[in-house]
């Protein structure tokens, strides 16, 4: 999708990830105004709409992954931190107040998605506790050496083989592959 000053708020918010937070931090409304070219409530906002295409253009490039397969163990355990845990701790709250949001002020609409704020509350719930035992627990145990002590926790399809190669060669990096071992 092009980024001009003419496109609407709803369609950046919609075509681009990371929009809506950026529209979020300077207070514009891609929902109910959202029909408003960006321009325009930059205009309304006092804001300068190059700066903001900026900022768009910016938040919303795409910087190239790591290739985690060939990360070490401690390089690996600080990327899920930072790239993961911290972005779901950062973005649920705020999801689940736009979410309330929209079940609030389109209640009466059929296609208002009722319900979705509990949803995403019984979900961050769900995924504190899971990063919380991994930031306790297994990360913890991996770091140490002893990853395969944590595999009892862990259910997932081959975390076992995972774990093992963990203790067996803590310095070396992981090669993980979609196929299980």
């Amino acid at each position: 999708m092009q980024i001009t000053s003419t496109t609407t708020l709803a369609d950046l918010a919609v075509h681009l990830p990371g929009a809506s937070r950026v529209f979020h931090r300077h207070g514009l409304d891609f929902c109910c105004h959202g029909q408003v070219a960006l321009e325009d409530a930059c205009r309304e906002r006092g804001l300068e709409a190059q700066s903001l295409l900026a900022e768009l253009e910016a938040t919303c490039s795409s910087a190239p992954e790591p290739a985690v397969g060939e990360l070490g163990l401690a390089e690996l355990v600080e990327y899920v931190l930072e790239h993961f845990h911290a972005a779901h701790r950062e973005e649920l709250p705020r999801l689940i107040a736009m979410a309330r949001k929209v079940e609030d002020v389109h209640a009466g609409k059929s296609e208002c998605p009722r319900g979705l704020a509990a949803h995403l509350e019984r979900m961050a719930e769900s995924l504190e506790l899971h990063m919380q035992k991994e930031e306790q627990i297994l990360f913890p145990q991996i770091l140490a050496g002893r990853g395969r002590h944590a595999a009892m926790p862990i259910s997932v399809t081959g975390a076992r083989s995972i774990l093992a190669r963990c203790e067996a060669e803590p310095s070396q990096p992981v090669m993980i592959s979609s196929s299980p071992s």
